[in-house]
């Protein structure tokens, strides 16, 4: 048998090594938030939407084969309330407090 792996199981059932490594990573940061590679996938569909992507691009991009699919990120946004800014896209001085 080996290194071989039972069919029955699913391949979902199996974390790939991205996955383990980003939970790895994700604890040892100590991000108390339940966070997976799937966080990052709908994280980046959401800031294209956001930042006014067409939406069949961001589908595409994401490989849904069905519009309703990318459609559940715009749904994401309208809770979230537009305007918000990622604290990643400001200055290293707004940052600190300071304004520049």
């Amino acid at each position: 048998m080996g290194g071989s792996v039972d069919a029955s199981i699913g391949s979902s059932a199996i974390p790939t090594i991205p996955q383990r490594e980003v939970k790895t990573a994700i604890r040892d940061t100590g991000i108390l938030k339940n966070a997976s590679c799937h966080t990052f996938r709908h994280t980046f569909a959401t800031q294209l939407l956001r930042d006014g992507v067409n939406v069949r691009t961001v589908q595409k991009l994401m490989g849904h084969a069905d519009i309703r699919t990318t459609m559940i990120y715009l749904h994401a946004i309208d809770q979230i309330g537009l305007g918000v800014r990622s604290p990643l896209d400001r200055s290293d001085g707004e940052k600190r407090g300071r304004r520049r």
